[in-house]
């Protein structure tokens, strides 16, 4: 189980200053108590760069409500999306209702094809194809 910010600009933002910061918020989240925990979240040693090469460490307050849980992606099983993100340049067989079994490629955050890429993507599930 991974968990991330509600907000994927500012975890990406957050993830340039500091390339531990997902890792470090999913460890943390890992002791929560329940999902629905309004608690605000300490994130220690956050590191921001400074002038002259340097490093400054504080630490980091989230509140619980701008964090979500995700699933992991199974490679040995359908995936739904878009709950679960697929990983990039991998060839997937992906399922929508209107639509079965088309092989498809997630790569710069979006589905693309190789035949029709007017096929709608926004719902579905997938896993890996196998030949």
């Amino acid at each position: 189980m991974t968990w991330r910010l509600k907000d994927k600009d500012l975890e990406r933002k957050l993830n340039e200053i500091d390339p531990n910061f997902s890792k470090n918020l999913t460890e943390v989240c890992k002791h929560l108590e329940s999902d629905k925990d309004e608690s605000c979240l300490q994130l220690e040693n956050f590191t921001l760069p400074l002038v002259y090469n340097s490093r400054f460490l504080c630490d980091v307050f989230l509140n619980r409500k701008y964090i979500e849980k995700v699933q992991d992606y199974n490679p040995h099983d359908w995936n739904k999306y878009p709950e679960i993100t697929p990983p990039e340049g991998v060839w997937m067989r992906f399922d929508t209702p209107f639509s079965e079994g088309f092989k498809a490629i997630f790569k710069y955050g979006k589905w693309l094809d190789c035949y029709d890429d007017k096929i709608d993507r926004s719902h579905g599930r997938f896993r890996p194809w196998e030949d």
